[in-house]
């Protein structure tokens, strides 16, 4: 998630496509009365679907960059990221210091350790098959029906996403392939995504429940 400021306030821009709610309560604008516009499921080069928040005040209680932080880092709903804030306002007080970044890294290093865990190659193709009703065996065999190709398609897309691989990293975990046929893959979700909003918002879900079931 960026944050970036406008003339008469903030823009919070590239928050994950579902989780713009998640903010806005985090944020208590819900009882505030400042202008707020949420932008949900926009279309996003980089994300494919990505949640936009503009907020018409230049006053917050709280460091945005904070927020940033723990929403990136904790994957937990509103009730549980506002126990993380309650413990870091309380903490800060303790000592005596200003709530940054910095600080919430320090006093949350347990907490957001418990609630973030790696996403995997293995975990994303597990849940790619769950959601699509495929079984691993032949999701990891060498058929070629539509039907596996595309979810081959739609792992790679997600892995090249959701983690830090390479193209080259991605190819050799999933059969050897090479970079170029990565990337033809990526290519193809990418465009179907924009001209298929059922397919679109198959590949929604299912990045929903990966980040749901780590």
């Amino acid at each position: 998630m960026t944050i970036d400021s406008i003339q008469n306030g903030y823009v919070l821009d590239h928050i994950p496509a579902g989780m713009g709610m998640r903010i806005y309560k985090l944020l208590g604008l819900d009882k505030t009365d400042a202008q707020v516009a949420l932008i949900q499921n926009a279309k996003s080069s980089k994300m494919g679907k990505k949640d936009v928040l503009k907020i018409a005040t230049d006053k917050f209680d709280l460091n945005l960059d904070v927020v940033a932080y723990l929403a990136s880092n904790i994957s937990a709903n509103v009730r549980e990221i506002e126990g993380a804030i309650s413990s870091l306002v309380a903490n800060a007080s303790f000592l005596g210091r200003k709530i940054t970044t910095s600080l919430a890294k320090e006093i949350l290093k347990v907490y957001v350790q418990l609630y973030q865990k790696e996403i995997t190659i293995d975990h994303i193709i597990e849940v790619v098959c769950n959601y699509l009703n495929l079984d691993f065996a032949r999701f990891n065999s060498t058929e070629r029906t539509r039907e596996i190709a595309q979810a081959r398609q739609i792992a790679m897309y997600l892995i090249r996403r959701m983690t830090n691989l390479s193209l080259k990293d991605i190819g050799k975990a999933l059969g050897n392939r090479d970079h170029s046929t990565v990337m033809h893959s990526l290519e193809k979700v990418e465009a179907q995504m924009r001209s298929d909003p059922a397919f679109a918002e198959t590949v929604k879900e299912i990045t929903t429940n990966i980040n749901a079931k780590q």
